[in-house]
């Protein structure tokens, strides 16, 4: 019985996925989204939400998609997702259902199907791993007679008919993912690379040179230098598109009314009470805190644990009363002690109802009103002049990319953000909102994606042509120095001749996998160190920090029996992180050749 409650409490999910599976495998010229024959068959879809290589996906579906999301995250946290994850989950869901389509098509284009002899395989031979998961023990394990039994069961049918629909969507992709990984082998020298990374222990002794010891005035660099590197590096120096909005915007802030009517509202209710109310049901009706659903409760607490104002309160009143309003930053409070106690630490145990001072309807309103006096004369002067003449000063946004959400000088303002992407350059925008303000929003500048003007790309540029030309210094003043390493057993002594602050250091018992003191990690270093002999000296190794040789004093033996037990598993994480990583780069290269219309900023 339990066995087919949990069939049945799958069943929704089931659908769910198969429902995406049905809309993502459909063609073009499945008519998705009602649009016109003709459009589609010339290519032309001016409404449609995303295109993937001529391929849409449709408003409803991705809604769909998100509400979904949505409701699984507030049935896991147990309340709405906030502006911002819903802004994350948004971006998340789309860029999982675009590849799911670009993998779906690939899967088209290669011929990958699933036979009904396989079908039958995958339910009877080899019970596919998504049908499994339904009929496991106690133990985790597969309970192969619970699923002879509900095979046989007729309240099992629809359940098995949504399994063989579902088994045959995934089959073809896994068949898609045998044939990308099918090259990502790992070698049994890798393996005991990877052993000896982390098990073997080395000891040595290191000089480091750092680029530090040369001043950047040391170094030379021109503007045909720079200029050069530019050019041969170009790539290096794409920007994407961004946009920047002038910003005249009100703080959505309480008044001294707002404070009044929050100080009636609480006095009213602690009137009532004091007539006989129940503090708790009127918790439950009037208070902002998120105590409310418990009549209020706290529970117990000792000193230390509320804002100051509110401890004072709570351990000065007695059992039974009713104190009040007092005033924390999260709003005015009543509070009722029901009990004390002093068993080592005083505490109380109270409930409380709470009321926020926030901006009313009205205080809103004359916010609202004074941005649209600058909105109506923006429209018969323009934004620049209508602000000057209304003594209002414009900030700045920063370069906005179209996927921010952040706006400098007001916070998260996604719709900001899509207004700038949807104008044209010196429009304004109506009076628009996010949580903390009301703004107005003129579009500044564009600056179209394509190649970082060399002025801007300039500076890093000289930064990184400078510590470049240190750390080769460093490389030079450290070759110079490999005679007298080489036949002087004792490196401290050794010194360069026109500065201090070479240095030396012995290293015990050190790992390939953790941090080297003063240098990091470098798996050059240990590379050197896993395949010589003791007392080898290497050649001149770069680092960020500066040019090192390093020479080995010891390595611990490997532990041949210990190897041959771990090597399995070894095996296993280095073959599925390859294969990993082979999937994801396939996964990229699918992308990086799509054509993709993303209209969201338009059409959500």
């Amino acid at each position: 019985m339990g066995v087919m409650n949990k069939m049945r409490d799958n069943m929704a999910g089931i659908m769910i996925f198969l429902v995406v599976v049905f809309v993502l495998t459909m063609s073009v010229g499945g008519l998705v989204g009602g649009a016109d024959i003709t459009d589609l068959l010339g290519g032309n879809q001016p409404n449609a939400f995303t295109l993937v290589n001529g391929e849409e996906m449709s408003r409803e579906t991705f809604m769909r998609s998100l509400q979904n999301e949505r409701d699984n995250i507030r049935e896991r946290n147990g309340v709405e997702p906030t502006e911002d994850q819903m802004l994350q989950l948004t971006d998340q869901v789309w860029e999982t259902m675009v590849t799911q389509m670009l993998i779906q098509q690939a899967v088209n284009e290669q011929d990958l199907t699933i036979s009904p002899e396989e079908v039958r395989y995958f339910f009877t031979e080899n019970i596919h791993p998504s049908v499994r998961q339904y009929f496991v023990n106690e133990n985790g394990q597969f309970d192969y007679n619970a699923y002879q039994n509900a095979v046989g069961s007729p309240e099992a049918a629809s359940f098995f008919a949504a399994m063989r629909q579902q088994v045959s969507a995934i089959v073809p992709v896994e068949k898609l993912q045998q044939k990308v990984i099918a090259g990502a082998q790992v070698s049994s020298a890798e393996v005991r690379s990877e052993y000896m990374r982390s098990n073997i222990d080395y000891s040595f002794d290191y000089m480091l040179v750092k680029s530090a010891l040369w001043k950047d005035t040391e170094v030379e660099t021109s503007d045909d230098a720079l200029k050069t590197y530019y050019n041969e590096n170009i790539a290096d120096y794409q920007q994407d598109e961004t946009r920047t909005l002038k910003i005249i915007s009100k703080e959505i802030k309480t008044t001294a009314s707002d404070s009044t009517r929050a100080y009636n509202l609480i006095n009213d209710v602690k009137a009532e009470i004091l007539a006989g109310a129940s503090f708790e049901s009127m918790a439950q009706i009037h208070s902002d805190g998120p105590s409310s659903t418990n009549g209020g409760y706290l529970g117990w607490f000792g000193r230390g644990k509320m804002t100051p104002p509110f401890e004072v309160a709570a351990f000065d009143a007695t059992v039974g009363e009713v104190v009040g309003p007092i005033e924390t930053q999260f709003g005015l409070h009543l509070i009722k002690v029901e009990a004390t106690r002093n068993e080592g630490e005083a505490e109380v145990e109270a409930r409380h109802i709470l009321v926020e001072v926030r901006p009313s309807e009205t205080t809103r309103d004359q916010i609202r009103r004074e941005l649209k006096n600058l909105e109506f004369l923006a429209d018969e002067i323009g934004f620049d002049k209508a602000a000057d003449s209304l003594g209002m000063i414009p900030k700045v946004s920063n370069k906005l990319q179209q996927k921010d959400t952040f706006v400098s000088g007001v916070g998260s303002f996604q719709s900001a953000v899509r207004y700038a992407y949807l104008s044209d350059l010196g429009s304004h925008s109506r009076v628009m909102q996010n949580e903390n303000n009301f703004a107005i929003f003129s579009l500044s500048e564009i600056n179209p994606e394509g190649d970082l003007p060399f002025d801007q790309a300039k500076a890093s540029i000289s930064r990184k042509l400078i510590n470049d030309s240190k750390l080769s210094k460093a490389a030079e003043a450290m070759g110079n120095l490999l005679p007298e390493i080489n036949s002087n057993a004792n490196w401290a002594s050794i010194a360069l001749e026109d500065r201090d602050g070479i240095v030396f250091k012995e290293i015990k018992d050190a790992k390939a996998n953790v941090s080297t003191s003063g240098l990091g990690k470098y798996p050059q270093i240990f590379g050197f160190l896993e395949n010589v002999r003791v007392g080898s000296i290497s050649s001149v190794i770069k680092t960020t920090r500066g040019a090192a040789v390093v020479r080995l004093v010891s390595k611990s033996d490997v532990n041949e029996a210990d190897y041959d037990m771990q090597y399995n598993e070894l095996y296993k994480t280095l073959t599925q992180t390859r294969q990993n990583d082979a999937w994801n780069q396939y996964l990229i290269s699918l992308r990086d050749d799509a054509e993709i219309v993303d209209n969201r900023l338009r059409l959500l």
